[in-house]
C-alpha cells in the first residue's frame, strides 16, 4: 500500500462574527492516495468547498495537521505555497474563471508565466494541451466567444499547464448542460488513468459516481467515506487471486506514477526568473490598453506636471539670460553716477550737484579704468531729405569703452576734437540705415541735428540695453558741442564709470562714492551698480523660479494622486481576476509587480509625453518670439523624468501591496 498524498488531520476552520464563532470544518481527518479519484459531496454551506481550498493551499486551517506527499504545509510561508499552487495542483472552477481580456492560448499560458517558462516553450505547451483538448481551432478566441464547455475545458488545459498533478475541481459540471457534463468527466477519468490524482467537489450523486471514492460532509464533518461502484466494478473484474487485496489504494497503485507533466513536491524551492517581470509587465500593458481612455485621462496629469516642470525651468531660465545679457550690455563692471540726494529731495540744487570737474577727479582714482559724462536731449534727425527722431547724447572719448560698444566703420573722437567743440558726430547702425538706407555710405557725410550740421565720422554696433527703445536712432557728438550748439546745459546728466578688470564693483562704488562726498561735504548723487542689480535680479529671480517649481511639482503630485485613485478603482474591478491568478500560482510579489508596473509604466509614458511637449512648446515660443528663447536644461529633464517615475513608484505602491494582500478565497468570491 502507498503512503498517502494527501494527508489531513483534525483540520478545523472557524471564524468569528461578533461573539459568535462559526465552524466550517469541525475536525477533518482525510487521506488521499496518488493517482486516486476523490468525490467530496455535500450540501451547499456543508464546507466541502471550504476542504478543497484549503487542500489547494488557498487558505489555511484554524487548527489541525495537513502534510502533503509527506511534507507538512501548514508550517511554510506564502511564497511556498504559491509555489504548490502553481506547479502541483490545477484548479477547475465552475464559473471558469478565465481573464476576459485574454484569449484561450493566453489564458492556459497564465500559470507557466508565474513559473518562469520562457514565451515559446510555455505557448507550444499551451498550443498542445487545447489541440489534446479538442479546441485547436479556438486558440484565439476569448471566454466570451467560446461556449461553456469550451470554456471549462480551456480551464482544465490551464490547470494541466504545469503538470498539475492533482487536479482540484470545483463542481466542474455545475454550469454545463448535460452533453458537456459528460464531455468534461470523460476528460477527468482520463486524466485519471494517465495518473493524475483528482479531487471533485460537487452535490450531484451521478457526478461523484464517475469517482473511485465518495466523502460526504455534513455541517463540517465527514459522515461517511464510501468506495463507488466504478471502484468495485474495477475490482471484480480481476482474477480471484487478485481480487483478495482489492482496496483503493490498490487500484490507485498502478496509476501512480508520477506523469510526464507531474513535477515532484518541492516545497522549499523558489523560481523568480526575469520571466515573470517581463510578464508582469506585458499583463500591465493589456489591462491599461483595455481602459484606453481611463489610462489616458490618468497619464494626462503626469503630462501636465512634467511639462509644466520642465517648461517653466526653460522659460526661467531662458528669461534670466535675456535679462542678464540687457544688464551686461550696460556692463556688469560699470558704476553710474545719477545727480541728486534722494527721489523725495525737491532741492534744485540736489539735481545739479555732478559737474565735468567730477569726471576729471574719478578718472585719476585707482580704480577707474576709464570715466565718461553724459547729457541727453531728444532731436531732430535728417538728411537728404529722410528725418526721424532721435536721441542725442553728448559723450567724451572713452565713452564707447566704458560702454563697451564696437565700430562697424570709421572711429571715436580724438581727445583734441573733444576738446576743441568739433562738430562730428557717430551715428548707431539704426541711424545710419534710417538716414542712408542699407547701402547707403554715411562715413564723411553731413547731417542735421536739430538743424545744426554735423560730420559722421563713425558707426556702432548698439546693443540693446536693458532700459532702452530697441528702435531708437542713437547720435553721440562731443560733450561740449552738445551743450554749446544743440542742448545748452552745462551739467551732464550722469557720469558712467568703467571699474578696472579685477576690481570688485560694489567695493569701487564705495571707494568712488566716498570721493565725491569728500568733494561735495555731503551725498548729493545716487549710484547704480549694474552687477549689484544682477545680483539683485537673480535673487529675484531664483525665488520666482521656486516657487513656479513648487506649483510644477504640485501639479505633479495631483497628477500622481489620480494614479493612485485609478490604481484602486482598477484593483476594486479586477478582484476576481486578483483570485484567478493567486490561484493559479501567482506569489504576492508578481500582483504587486504587475499593478506597479502599471502606475510606473502610467507615469514614465506620461513622463516621456511630457517632455516631448515641453520641447515642442520651446521650439513654438522661439518661432514665435525671435528675442526670447526657452532655456532647455538636460538636469531639469532628467530630474523631471525622475520624479515622474518616483511618482509612479510612490503612489502606486499602495494600491499594488493592497492588491498583493487580498485573500484569494475572498476575491475569487467578488463579483
Amino acid at each position: 500500500m502507498s503512503e498517502p498524498l494527501i494527508e489531513l488531520i483534525n483540520i478545523t476552520r472557524s471564524y468569528s462574527a461578533g461573539d459568535e464563532r462559526v465552524v466550517i470544518l469541525d475536525g477533518i481527518n482525510l487521506s488521499i492516495h496518488p493517482g486516486e479519484f476523490v468525490a467530496i459531496v455535500g450540501t451547499s454551506g456543508s464546507g466541502k468547498t471550504s476542504l478543497l481550498n484549503i487542500i489547494g493551499c488557498l487558505s489555511r486551517p484554524s487548527a489541525g495537521t495537513y502534510r502533503l506527499d509527506g511534507q507538512s504545509v501548514l508550517d511554510t510561508d506564502s511564497e511556498r505555497l504559491a509555489l504548490l499552487r502553481r506547479e502541483y495542483f490545477g484548479f477547475i472552477f465552475q464559473r471558469y474563471n478565465l481573464l476576459p481580456q485574454l484569449n484561450a492560448l493566453e489564458n492556459v499560458e497564465v500559470p507557466a508565466v508565474y513559473a518562469g517558462t520562457p514565451s515559446v516553450v510555455r505557448r507550444s505547451r499551451a498550443g498542445d494541451l487545447l489541440i489534446r483538448l479538442g479546441l485547436g481551432h479556438r486558440t484565439a478566441h476569448r471566454p466570451n466567444q467560446l461556449s461553456g464547455g469550451q470554456q471549462q475545458r480551456v480551464s482544465i488545459a490551464r490547470a494541466l499547464m504545469n503538470g498539475g498533478a492533482v487536479l482540484l475541481a470545483d463542481e466542474p459540471t455545475g454550469a454545463l448542460d448535460a452533453k458537456s457534463a459528460h464531455e468534461v468527466m470523460d476528460i477527468f477519468n482520463a486524466l485519471n488513468r494517465q495518473g493524475h490524482t483528482v479531487i471533485m467537489v460537487t452535490h450531484d450523486e451521478q457526478v461523484a459516481e464517475h469517482a473511485h471514492r465518495i466523502v460526504k460532509i455534513e455541517e463540517g464533518a465527514i459522515v461517511d467515506d464510501k468506495v463507488t461502484r466504478k471502484a468495485t466494478a474495477i475490482c471484480a473484474g480481476r482474477s480471484s487471486s487478485e481480487n483478495s487485496d482489492c482496496t483503493i489504494s490498490a487500484i490507485t497503485a498502478e496509476r501512480a506514477e508520477p506523469t510526464a507533466d507531474a513535477p515532484s513536491c518541492h516545497v522549499g524551492s523558489r523560481r523568480i526568473s526575469a520571466a515573470c517581470l517581463q510578464a508582469s509587465i506585458g499583463i500591465a500593458l493589456k489591462s491599461l490598453a483595455k481602459n484606453r481612455l481611463r489610462s489616458a485621462l490618468t497619464m494626462l496629469g503626469i503630462v501636465i506636471g512634467v511639462a509644466a516642470v520642465v517648461s517653466i525651468v526653460a522659460l526661467s531660465m531662458g528669461a534670466q539670460k535675456r535679462t542678464l545679457d540687457m544688464i551686461r550690455s550696460l556692463g556688469t563692471n560699470t558704476i553710474t553716477f545719477w545727480p541728486g540726494v534722494d527721489s523725495n529731495n525737491t532741492d534744485a540744487s540736489s539735481k545739479k550737484s555732478l559737474t565735468l570737474a567730477d569726471v576729471d577727479l574719478l578718472s585719476m582714482q585707482n580704480d577707474v579704468d576709464s570715466v565718461s559724462p553724459e547729457i541727453e536731449q531728444s532731436v531732430l534727425l535728417q538728411h537728404d531729405g529722410a528725418h526721424a527722431r532721435g536721441e542725442l547724447r553728448g559723450v567724451n572719448k572713452d565713452y564707447f569703452r566704458v560702454r563697451g560698444l564696437s565700430f562697424l566703420k570709421g572711429t571715436g573722437f580724438s581727445e583734441s576734437a573733444a576738446e576743441k567743440n568739433s562738430q562730428m558726430a557717430v551715428i548707431s547702425d539704426r541711424a545710419q540705415k534710417k538716414l542712408f538706407g542699407r547701402y547707403g555710405e554715411a562715413i564723411g557725410s553731413v547731417i542735421l541735428i536739430n538743424n545744426v550740421p554735423a560730420r559722421v565720422i563713425g558707426i556702432v554696433e548698439e546693443k540693446g540695453g536693458v532700459f532702452s527703445d530697441p528702435n531708437e536712432l542713437n547720435v553721440w557728438i562731443p560733450i561740449l558741442a552738445a551743450n554749446t550748439r544743440i542742448i545748452g546745459r552745462q551739467l551732464p546728466d550722469r557720469i558712467v564709470v568703467r571699474v578696472r578688470n579685477g576690481q570688485h564693483t560694489d567695493d569701487a562704488e564705495a571707494r568712488l562714492s566716498d570721493v565725491l562726498v569728500q568733494r561735495h561735504g555731503r551725498k548729493d548723487f545716487s549710484t547704480f551698480n549694474a552687477n549689484s542689480f544682477a545680483k539683485v535680479f537673480n535673487k529675484t529671480e531664483h525665488i520666482m523660479s521656486i516657487l513656479m517649481i513648487f506649483v510644477a511639482i504640485t501639479t505633479l503630485a495631483v497628477g500622481g494622486i489620480g494614479v493612485m485613485n485609478m490604481m484602486l478603482v482598477s484593483i476594486k474591478e479586477r478582484t476576481r481576476e486578483i483570485g484567478i491568478r493567486i490561484a493559479v500560482g501567482a506569489r504576492r510579489n508578481d500582483i504587486l509587480q504587475q499593478f506597479l508596473a502599471e502606475a510606473v509604466f502610467l507615469c514614465v509614458s506620461g513622463g516621456l509625453i511630457g517632455l516631448v511637449l515641453s520641447l515642442g512648446l520651446s521650439e513654438c515660443v522661439s518661432y514665435l518670439a525671435n528675442d526670447w528663447k526657452m532655456l532647455q536644461s538636460p538636469i531639469t529633464a532628467a530630474t523631471a523624468f525622475a520624479s515622474s517615475t518616483l511618482v509612479g513608484v510612490v503612489f502606486g505602491l499602495m494600491p499594488a501591496r493592497r492588491a498583493a494582500r487580498l485573500d484569494p478565497i475572498d476575491a475569487l468570491a467578488h463579483d
